[in-house]
């Protein structure tokens, strides 16, 4: 990007809030899901890790 003008940051700004969400998720609601013994959001934390998983790899699929 030669032209800060005319850059495109939503799509930079978007991945940083998902990405930063993604380790809110497991850095602190899983450990307290673990200690409340909730089960429910657990096996959910459990489902939102391994589709992250498979989009990563997806992902990495595509680009080599």
């Amino acid at each position: 990007m030669l032209n800060s003008k005319d850059a495109n940051t939503t799509p930079m700004v978007l991945v940083g809030l998902s990405i930063t969400f993604y380790g809110v998720t497991i850095y602190y609601l899983l450990p307290l899901a673990l200690l409340s013994m909730n089960l429910t959001l657990v096996s959910q934390i459990i489902i939102f890790i391994l589709v992250g998983l498979l989009c990563a790899l997806t992902l990495f699929a595509f680009n080599t």
